[in-house]
């Protein structure tokens, strides 16, 4: 587990990141990632000298396997509470995913047995969160609606900090942010709305699902 500053944390797993936001013995979790990550997430809270069992919420930014799977678990264990939006809260009660994936040759070979390897089981979400909400975290976490991965995936910013967790809907690559493409987006023409949206808050830290930047000269 990594420090990002005094109050923030990037937690590293299989495929995906989640984020872990600290006040006091109040701990938010961002994303949960795959099915069985659960213990995965306990030992490095235990190694860093936290209590897992401090986990009272669990922030969703969409839909997928890799990023809620875990969530019933960790909610089993830790009576945290599950939030996240309308559009992929309906999705996650069935424990799919919002939107279906489109490719073609081998990519549409490497989404399907990806998609089985991602499944997950219904999760049923106890407080829906919509965009422009400021979150009781922190006193700033603002959540903003930034569809293109998903039609319904939210984001979550801190203004103080200006630290943004951001999903899946930018991806690093070679220290460069970039919006979300290809056979998993559902739409890549607003994926580059929310990507571009999101970098116009010039954030000092760029907390993606897949990928982790400090924006210098933010």
């Amino acid at each position: 587990m990594y420090q990002i500053n005094s109050e923030t944390y990037w937690i590293h797993s299989m495929v995906s990141n989640q984020y872990l936001i600290v006040e006091k013995d109040d701990l938010t979790l961002i994303d949960a990632g795959l099915p069985g990550n659960a213990k995965n997430i306990r030992k490095q809270l235990e190694k860093a000298g936290m209590d897992y069992f401090a986990i009272k919420r669990i922030l969703i930014t969409h839909a997928d396997g890799d990023h809620y799977g875990a969530a019933n678990d960790i909610r089993k264990e830790t009576k945290a509470e599950i939030w996240a939006g309308k559009i992929e809260v309906d999705a996650m009660k069935t424990g799919s995913s919002s939107r279906a994936l489109h490719s073609t040759g081998i990519a549409k070979v490497f989404y399907n047995i990806a998609s089985k390897m991602l499944k997950s089981n219904p999760t049923l979400v106890d407080r829906i969160i919509q965009n422009g909400e400021i979150l009781p975290i922190t006193g700033s976490l603002k959540v903003i609606a930034t569809p293109g991965h998903t039609p319904g995936h939210l984001s979550y910013f801190l203004s103080g900090s200006k630290i943004l967790f951001c999903g899946d809907t930018i991806r690093i690559v070679k220290d460069v942010p970039l919006p979300s493409i290809g056979g998993n987006t559902w739409d890549e023409k607003i994926a580059q709305e929310s990507c571009a949206m999101q970098l116009a808050l010039k954030p000092s830290m760029i907390c993606a699902g897949h990928g982790y930047l400090e924006v210098k000269n933010a």
